[in-house]
């Protein structure tokens, strides 16, 4: 079982809409979404299509200098320059960035290039610009502190987040309750920050319920992080309490990854009920699904002929999935369900997984004549064919 990349957040929002990428530029649609949305309220409320164009080029330069920040300060540390036009904090720019110290240091550099906007937007103030200029200074100015500041803030998954989150972890020992925390605070910082000033009712409001949209999937990551944590440690138990109520807002791949480590800490402890719970929710032809089937198959439970059939039906089927799994594995997969059948008193059905299985490579004599399941089954010519086409 593979962990995800510990210092990488799982791509929550895409959705599986692709990205536009520009040699080491990369868009994210969320970003070009968000940008054009802003604008278009903006516009809209002002009653001004050119107020609406400003908001939108001067919140695309806040998030611009600030992912430009975390790029340059990742390519100083790891030699190569890539920067990614997004919402959701600097995690993106984490790939291959060693130790966390170094890691804290590119999430940083987020927030402090945002300041470079305001930075432009005075200058622009500064040279007595009027009209559509002066407003678009004074949005840079003022995009660029709010973008700094939101970003600075330990929600997850944004730059503030993924640094407290890494402390608090070590020190917690769980990923989860560091990420509920920094959500505590986040919100309770938010609050702080509208009270000294209300007029920052507007974009705080904004900003939340663009963090709650964005960040929710990161509960998927981090259980996937103790889950993992607790899979290496041995506690199987532990693994399980970690991927059990997934909620249905996560991402296909988070659920899928927990599921899968959920039927293998469900398989080493004997646990037949946790082991169909998990199982269930994959993808039939899944290797954990299919390993799952077998195992439920040999406890003589009914949902293991059910998951393989399933499983048979989706090789059939030709699902890409069924290429994680050898044919070794699936000629067993059929013998097993034939055992089934055949104790079922279904002689019909278990020859006829019996050819598959035979078709598929399984090649065991011995298993085959050995098995007590088979014995009524002796004197059919199918059965003779099977027996003569194995001792061949």
């Amino acid at each position: 079982m593979a962990a995800h990349d510990a210092t990488l957040p799982l791509d929550a929002a895409s959705m599986h809409i692709p990205d536009l990428n520009l040699g080491p530029l990369r868009v994210r649609w969320d970003f070009v979404l968000v940008a054009a949305g802003v604008g278009v309220v903006s516009g809209l409320g002002r009653q001004d299509p050119a107020a609406g164009l400003a908001m939108t080029l001067a919140f695309a330069c806040a998030v611009a200098f600030h992912e430009l920040g975390h790029a340059l300060a990742a390519r100083l540390v790891t030699g190569r320059f890539a920067m990614i036009l997004q919402l959701t904090g600097g995690g993106g720019a984490l790939r291959d960035v060693p130790g966390r110290r170094a890691q804290a240091l590119v999430l940083l550099a987020g927030p402090l290039f945002g300041l470079l906007p305001w930075a432009l937007g005075t200058a622009l103030l500064a040279r007595g610009h009027e009209g559509w200029l002066a407003y678009f200074g004074a949005l840079l100015r003022y995009l660029g502190v709010v973008w700094a500041v939101f970003q600075l803030l330990p929600f997850p998954p944004m730059d503030g987040g993924l640094v407290l989150r890494g402390a608090l972890t070590r020190v917690l020992g769980s990923a989860t309750l560091a990420w509920r925390l920094g959500w505590v605070l986040g919100l309770t910082c938010l609050l702080l920050i509208v009270a000294v000033d209300v007029r920052l009712l507007e974009p705080a409001v904004w900003l939340l319920g663009m963090t709650l949209i964005l960040g929710r999937g990161e509960a998927g990551y981090v259980r996937h992080m103790d889950a993992y944590g607790a899979w290496e440690r041995g506690e199987h138990r532990e693994v399980l309490s970690r991927v059990r109520g997934l909620p249905d807002y996560l991402p296909k791949e988070d659920k899928e990854a927990l599921s899968a480590l959920g039927v293998a800490a469900a398989l080493e402890l004997g646990d037949a009920a946790a082991v169909e719970d998990h199982a269930t929710r994959l993808p039939a032809a899944h290797p954990r699904a299919v390993a799952a089937a077998e195992w439920l198959l040999r406890q003589g439970r009914p949902l293991g002929a059910k998951l393989a059939e399933q499983a048979l039906d989706a090789l059939d089927a030709e699902r890409p999935e069924c290429k994680a799994v050898d044919n070794e594995r699936w000629a067993d997969l059929a013998f097993q369900l034939a055992v089934f059948e055949a104790r079922a008193m279904k002689p019909s059905s278990a020859l006829g997984l019996l050819e598959r299985a035979v078709a598929l490579g399984f090649d065991h004599l011995d298993r085959l004549e050995a098995e007590a399941a088979f014995r009524g089954m002796a004197k059919q010519p199918r059965w003779a064919a099977l027996v003569d086409r194995l001792a061949g």
